[in-house]
């Protein structure tokens, strides 16, 4: 979350009804477009370009959405300083032929506040919001590397003048293909937040559009992930956040992160994960000083999907130890998904067996 946001929310966005509404002094419009998306990325200080691969990947880099093997619906709600309430909602469904496709939901409001004019006559009370609704695609370009796109229609409801405006989202990613390294690699970058200026009323503004350039780092198969981003606001100066995440039995997840815009409270980030089947549970923790703790709480649903329907298939036949066709299976989804652990593994124990037969029968 970006810190000069919260400042906004905290100190002038939850009062900024005390005044009538004239313009925003060449500030960019939609700044809650930076509040962030998941608990588990937010927990990593939105350290998430290179490793982002859930529902929630989109907001940072929309090329993970080619990346998912399974359908993923994702919810998170978030209870800020006062009465404001930020709500988030992604859905992804996997495709083989086509790669694979987002919808978003963003809200945020600000809650109740009492309105005044310029001479501090009570108007009464109004209920700003800010409103985003997205759909994105992404597909493996070639070899690993995977690229995306997101379109964004954005609304901003203010006090006495509202506005829309419409972003887009570009993005690559790649990561190392060989599942045997001991240490692994990805990278990606995303161009966040483009396009036209926004009239609101007599002035146009500029949305907040940013660069953002990472790498990560997997270790113990991925249980253990490391993230480092450099972002480039177009309207401000350069500020880094980084990121980690261990996966403790494959159940339980630990997250960390530190950002360096922070400019009021504790720079560091906290989180744990809940992993139960299909479903993950997600909370994250920020404070901001004499403004308090705020809290993330998301939940993650995984359920069917080609590729990983492909998988399981896979799985069957090497049970059965027919591991000729259970090659052929994985091998279609790493022509998907090129980066797929569970099938990099599975093919190369159904190898190591088919040889130890052969070499028995010598």
């Amino acid at each position: 979350m970006n810190s000069c946001r919260f400042t906004y929310l905290a100190l002038t966005g939850l009062t900024l009804s005390t005044t009538a509404y004239a313009g925003n002094n060449g500030q960019d419009v939609f700044e809650f477009l930076n509040l962030g998306a998941g608990p588990r990325q937010i927990a990593m200080a939105d350290a998430s370009v290179a490793l982002a691969d859930d529902a929630s990947a989109s907001y940072y880099n929309p090329a993970a959405i080619g990346r998912l093997t399974q359908n993923e619906a994702a919810f998170m709600d978030a209870t800020l300083f006062q009465d404001a309430h930020y709500d988030v909602a992604d859905y992804v469904y996997p495709d083989h032929g086509y790669g694979g496709f987002m919808a978003g939901l963003e809200y945020l409001s600000y809650g109740s506040v009492a309105t005044y004019d310029t001479s501090g006559k009570a108007l009464g009370s109004s209920t700003p919001s800010d409103f985003s609704f997205s759909a994105g695609w992404g597909n493996l370009l070639f070899s690993t590397l995977y690229g995306g796109v997101k379109v964004n229609y954005i609304h901003e409801n203010l006090v006495a003048a509202s506005a829309n405006g419409y972003g887009l989202d570009l993005g690559i990613q790649q990561t190392q293909k060989d599942s045997r390294a001991p240490l692994k690699w990805s990278w990606g970058a995303a161009l966040q937040n483009v396009g036209p200026d926004v009239k609101f009323e007599s002035a146009s503004e500029k949305l907040p559009t940013a660069f953002v350039l990472g790498g990560g780092l997997h270790m113990l198969e991925d249980k253990l992930l490391f993230d480092l981003d450099l972002h480039q606001p177009f309207n401000g100066g350069t500020w880094a956040s980084a990121g980690t995440e261990y996966w403790v039995l494959n159940e339980i997840a630990l997250r960390f992160g530190y950002r360096s815009d922070q400019n009021i409270g504790v720079a560091a980030t906290g989180g744990v994960g809940l992993k139960m089947r299909e479903v993950q549970v997600d909370l994250a923790l920020e404070s901001f000083g004499d403004l308090g703790m705020t809290y993330r709480a998301g939940i993650l649903y995984r359920f069917g999907g080609p590729a990983e329907d492909t998988y399981k298939e896979g799985l069957s036949l090497m049970k059965q130890k027919h591991y000729a066709e259970a090659i052929i299976k994985f091998d279609e989804v790493l022509k998907v998904r090129p980066d797929h652990m569970g099938a990099l593994q599975a093919m190369r124990i159904c190898y190591d067996k088919l040889r130890a037969t052969e070499n028995s029968h010598e």
